[in-house]
């Protein structure tokens, strides 16, 4: 962050006491979605990139189909045109909202500009705070 000073606390795990743990695959296949979704906006740049893509390969398709029509004729006429034309407009509609998504996230970290920790005090033997 900026302007404040960060430090690094080393801490050490025992083993668990109480037997296995109960979480199952399914809590954190959850957990770690929760997290990802929550603290990346990895999943919107994904979402921009397949957005440009689909647009990008339903153009390639659009391209093909309309070399394929001149040169062999069309086998259906307007269904190609009107599947080409949903796949290009839903790709490009992705994309966008992606954006959107980032734009808001980065609006939403600015707003908040706060470090997610301050440690306002330590203590230290036993609990006893510093003089």
């Amino acid at each position: 962050m900026d302007g404040v000073p960060t430090a690094t606390v080393e801490v050490r795990h025992d083993q668990r006491y109480a037997g296995p743990s109960t979480y199952t695959l399914a809590k954190l296949w959850r957990l770690a979605a929760e997290t990802i979704v929550a603290y990346s906006d990895k999943p919107l740049r994904l979402s921009v990139r397949f957005g440009f893509v689909l647009a990008l390969l339903a153009f390639c398709y659009g391209v093909y189909i309309i070399i394929r029509a001149a040169l062999y004729g069309s086998s259906i006429t307007g269904w190609s045109s009107l599947i080409v034309s949903i796949y290009f407009i839903g790709g490009i509609i992705i994309a966008i909202l992606g954006v959107i998504g980032i734009y808001l996230g980065k609006a939403f970290d600015e707003v908040k500009k706060r470090p997610l920790y301050i440690v306002m005090h330590t203590t230290f033997d036993g609990g006893r705070k510093p003089d």
